[in-house]
């Protein structure tokens, strides 16, 4: 009895002699987590740049509380990112074995950054068809390499300068740019609207200076590439699209106001019947304030699993081209400000 009473005080000696050493190998891990997670963060000073902050910083995971929290944005964008990109492979190898070795697109195409404004809304199948140029303001002097590129090194017979009603960038150049940061008021500087007038509703002074700055925009393009247009190689195409139903022809619709400097209503209302293959009728005028003839979505063949067809001309012309032609025909015969010539 004795032994076992001895044995047990030695056993609780002992446990109660091990617990500094317990404490003591547990120092060191919470010691080295820290150390971890600062490198994690970049806080090595050799990683460090001139002003002070981290060359790299860790690989975010987000413990948020809150859905609009930055981390927990960042987390949804990229779930959605890696999901849509899974869905969209479902295409299989032939879709993109049709453009994998080369590009050969139609159109070289000049629109705005903003995030409403997306390839689907003018080209259901954009995939080797348009050759995308985005800046804020849609404008063309700042991004003059990658447009050269894309009608001279790519040959692209058509450049579309796309704007957008209720663009960011027409607004702040209508006002004071002194108090952007630097980066922004540099890339406004080409950018000249005409500022909003007494008797003009600050919303339809917008909409005017958006029209006001596609033009401006073809005027360049014309500086720059006239020989082409002049030999026929390029079409200069500038439009609107309207999401915002701010020129009032239906929200979502691209408005085309300019061609080839050419603004006036009754050239703008035959381009778009010559691209139906319907005609205007010849004693029609369009006399809308922006000067602007809308075109609807043709039929464009839908793409399949050998890849897209983007056919300049259509080898035969189907029932449904003829049907949906003839609405676009019509929809600019209704156009308000359509009337007889006296």
């Amino acid at each position: 009895m004795r032994t076992n009473l001895f044995a047990i005080a030695g056993l609780v000696l002992s446990l109660g002699c091990s617990q500094p050493a317990t404490e003591q190998t547990h120092a060191p891990k919470k010691s080295a987590s820290k150390s971890a997670a600062s490198a994690g963060h970049g806080a090595s000073s050799a990683e460090h740049g001139a002003d002070g902050l981290p060359k790299r910083f860790g690989v975010p995971f987000a413990w948020e509380s809150a859905a609009n929290e930055p981390l927990a944005r960042t987390r949804g964008y990229l779930r959605d990112l890696f999901r849509d990109n899974q869905e969209y492979m479902k295409n299989g190898p032939k879709f993109f074995e049709a453009f994998a070795k080369a590009q050969k697109p139609r159109a070289t195409v000049i629109t705005c950054s903003d995030s409403r404004v997306q390839g689907d809304a003018w080209d259901a199948t954009p995939e080797n068809d348009d050759f995308v140029i985005r800046n804020i303001g849609n404008q063309l002097a700042n991004s003059k390499g990658s447009v050269e590129y894309g009608i001279e090194h790519l040959n692209t017979p058509v450049l579309l300068i796309l704007g957008h009603t209720g663009c960011g960038a027409v607004k702040a150049a209508m006002g004071d740019t002194s108090k952007l940061p630097e980066a922004i008021r540099k890339e406004l500087e080409p950018l000249k609207v005409t500022k909003a007038a007494g008797g003009k509703s600050e919303e339809a002074a917008w909409a005017d200076a958006v029209v006001e700055n596609i033009h401006a925009q073809v005027r360049t393009a014309l500086g720059h590439f006239g020989k082409m247009i002049a030999e026929g190689q390029l079409t200069v195409i500038g439009a609107v699209y309207d999401f915002r139903n701010d020129l009032g022809k239906g929200p979502g619709r691209v408005m085309v106001v300019d061609v080839n400097g050419n603004g006036e209503p009754e050239r703008l209302a035959a381009f778009v019947a010559a691209l139906t293959g319907n005609a205007v009728p010849s004693d029609a005028t369009l006399a809308s304030p922006t000067a602007s003839a809308a075109v609807g979505n043709p039929h464009k063949t839908k793409p399949t699993s050998g890849g897209h067809s983007h056919n300049d001309v259509p080898a035969v012309r189907t029932d449904k081209d003829e049907h949906d032609m003839r609405q676009v025909a019509e929809q600019i015969a209704q156009l308000p400000g359509l009337t007889p010539r006296p």
